[in-house]
């Protein structure tokens, strides 16, 4: 699983900070909460960030005149 693998491996390079914010402890609950949240972000029509008034101000709008 990625989240896992993730969460060992920032664990490996940061063994300070495991437990903390930055680098939670790899546990089943942990695992599954970052995979669920994973899954939520990538699964959904468009990211979250964008708005519909930035979806419109792209410069890879084809409707607006150059």
């Amino acid at each position: 699983m990625m989240a896992r693998t993730y969460l060992e491996t920032q664990g490996r390079l940061w063994p300070d900070l495991v437990g903390t914010a930055a680098v939670p402890a790899a546990d089943p609950a942990t695992i599954a909460a970052r995979a669920n949240d994973f899954e939520r972000r990538h699964r959904c029509s468009r990211p979250s960030w964008v708005t519909s008034s930035s979806k419109s101000n792209t410069s890879m709008d084809t409707k607006t005149p150059r």
